[in-house]
């Protein structure tokens, strides 16, 4: 077998072209850009998640500036509602002791009311009375009534509250003159 230029020319050719050789000087190189290239790997997986990490913290800013207007909202609610709380117990204070007036006057007017019934109904029952006492009066009086005015026969009486008949005394009796028939 014989070894010509050519042939090792060509194997040559092969080792370099087919990078064993050409591996073999280009190794540093090789392993150098790996080393590159995995750092340059690492440092975008790295943006990646620092992306992704911002994001989340932008999400978690916009969700704390979201729950912090909330609670400011509810505390502002919460304020409202306890002055209103306020509000509704003074007015409601205003009508209890608004009621509590009218109930004053009412119960006053009763007061008045019934004694004014009270008074009337007295003054119905002493009226009732005195008409009674007056008509016992003119009870007692009628058999003693004439129709002349200067009747011989008359007998002037004093009549007392209980209706009894009693007799004036020292009265003189009047004549009694016949009227003419002309008169009449």
């Amino acid at each position: 077998m014989e070894i010509t230029l050519e042939a090792i020319i060509s194997l040559l050719g092969i080792f370099v072209g087919g990078g064993s050789i050409g591996g073999f000087l280009f190794w540093r190189q090789t392993k150098r850009k790996a080393a590159a290239e995995a750092k340059l790997a690492e440092a975008e997986a790295k943006l990646k998640e620092a992306e992704t990490r911002k994001a989340e913290i932008e999400a978690d800013k916009e969700q704390q500036d979201y729950y912090q207007q909330l609670a400011r909202d509810l505390a502002e609610d919460r304020e409202d509602r306890k002055r209103q709380n306020v509000e509704l117990r003074a007015e409601r204070d205003h009508y209890k002791k608004e009621r509590d007036d009218l109930r004053d006057v009412v119960q006053k007017l009763e007061d008045e009311v019934r004694e004014i019934r009270e008074k009337q109904s007295k003054r119905e029952i002493e009226t009732d009375q005195k008409i009674a006492q007056m008509g016992r009066r003119l009870d007692a009086a009628l058999p003693l009534l004439c129709g002349r005015s200067v009747c011989a026969e008359r007998v002037f009486v004093t009549l007392s509250a209980d209706g009894e008949v009693r007799p004036r005394k020292n009265q003189k009796k009047e004549k009694y003159i016949e009227p003419n028939n002309e008169e009449l």
